[in-house]
């Protein structure tokens, strides 16, 4: 049988504009993961025309407070949410996450990505190209 491994795909162009991140990986359920998440905007983004649910983690706490208020308002508050993270290591168990998007790792290990992702799971890494 043959086994599936995480993909990583790679977005050449800035995050802003990745936002239709879900549907472009063609997911239609799971768990999606944006890393360094902001005020919430592009997460709750990632959350539309989807069963998807969205978990944002960020390292700076003003940011996370920026993201809840923003999920609250908008009444997305519980399909997406949002977290604070230590940095290099993710809060999931092995296998868990369907998509990982990222405008950039930061100090989270690329292997640490593939533990989380799912057999056949994606993750999304923006950034200009260098």
């Amino acid at each position: 049988m043959k086994q599936l491994k995480p993909s990583v795909l790679v977005c050449l162009i800035a995050f802003s504009h990745c936002t239709g991140a879900a549907a472009s990986s063609g997911l239609q359920g799971g768990i999606i993961v944006h890393l360094n998440c902001g005020d919430g905007e592009a997460t709750a983004a990632m959350s539309a025309d989807n069963n998807c649910l969205v978990h944002g983690l960020d390292q700076d706490a003003a940011n996370i407070s920026k993201a809840r208020a923003y999920l609250r308002a908008n009444g997305l508050y519980g399909r997406v949410s949002v977290a604070r993270y230590a940095g290099e290591s993710l809060p999931y168990g092995d296998n868990m996450i369907n998509l990982l998007v990222a405008d950039s790792l930061g100090d989270v290990p690329l292997r640490e990505v593939m533990r989380v992702l799912v057999p056949g799971g994606t993750a999304m890494i923006g950034g200009e190209q260098t």
